[in-house]
């Protein structure tokens, strides 16, 4: 059987040869503690030599990443349940499985669920706008 991974970029699929495979198990990761959050973890995926981050956070049942200040632009994908998400107003915008929020370094904003929700977070001082 011939190792290999397809790459899709702008539409073009391509194949290229893997010399080693490696299947992870991605846990829950680490409580976050700060920004008086509640019921929330981070876990870091990788990171690039561009200094990237990638993580996952979960948002557990009646969780909230507590309000804060973007360290780096950031890119917050939810993968898994719904919740919300706030800047600087007191509105609570829903966000759900699909849908993403970008941003900026600096500005703040603060993320919860009533019914738990899985995100996975792009960040660097370089990250562009998706859209």
């Amino acid at each position: 059987m011939k190792a290999g991974y397809i790459l899709i970029h702008n539409n073009v699929f391509k194949e290229e040869r893997v010399t080693e495979m490696k299947v992870i198990s991605i846990g829950k990761g680490n409580t976050i503690l700060k920004y008086e959050s509640v019921a929330s973890s981070y876990c870091k995926i990788m990171k690039t030599e561009e200094a990237t981050n990638i993580g996952i956070i979960s948002i557990e049942p009646n969780g909230i990443l507590g309000y804060h200040q973007a360290p780096v632009p950031q890119l917050f994908y939810v993968v898994e349940g719904e919740g919300w998400i706030r800047d600087g107003s007191e509105e609570k915008i829903p966000i759900k499985k699909g849908y993403a929020v970008f941003w900026e370094q600096g500005e703040w904003h603060e993320a919860g669920s009533n019914t738990g929700l899985t995100a996975v977070v792009i960040q660097a001082e370089n990250l562009k706008k998706p859209f």
